[in-house]
């Protein structure tokens, strides 16, 4: 996969934040 654009590149991002916090609640339950 190539990243085309700065924002689909910040939008990855936020997703891969999203997915660290689910993680760190799922361990912590």
């Amino acid at each position: 996969k190539e990243i085309k654009s700065l924002e689909e590149c910040m939008v990855i991002e936020e997703v891969v934040e999203v997915v660290d916090i689910g993680a760190v609640i799922v361990t912590k339950n």
